[in-house]
């Protein structure tokens, strides 16, 4: 390490004001280009958590659903009243419709014979 620095009192000064110059700049460009790196992986990562967060407010939309259906159908068998029916329809769609919405978030394109 000591041997370094004779050599490079040796040089002129021409050089040494260009290896002052061009250094940081090196190490600025590097310093950039790991930035870059991780500004792009971070990105990546909030389209994964916004995907997650999409997916679980499905989730959590056809679970709603599925309770009200099952609570008219319980109202039913128990009161023995075609009223508590009424709605079955309703949430029997919504939660069909949810479901095929969830479904696409995981399968954005057309689904094939074969995937299925």
């Amino acid at each position: 390490m000591l041997g370094l620095f004779p050599k490079f009192s040796n040089f002129k000064t021409k050089p040494k004001i260009l290896f002052g110059i061009c250094s940081p700049l090196v190490l600025l460009l590097i310093l950039g280009g790991v930035s870059v790196y991780s500004i792009n992986s971070i990105v990546e990562t909030n389209r994964w958590v916004q995907h997650t967060n999409n997916v679980l407010a499905e989730a959590t939309e056809i679970v709603g659903s599925a309770v009200d259906m099952e609570t008219g159908m319980r109202g039913y068998l128990l009161a023995g009243q075609e009223g508590f029916l009424v709605g079955r329809s309703f949430f029997y769609t919504r939660t069909l419709s949810s479901f095929y919405r969830a479904l696409f978030h995981f399968f954005p394109g057309p689904i094939s014979v074969s995937e299925a």
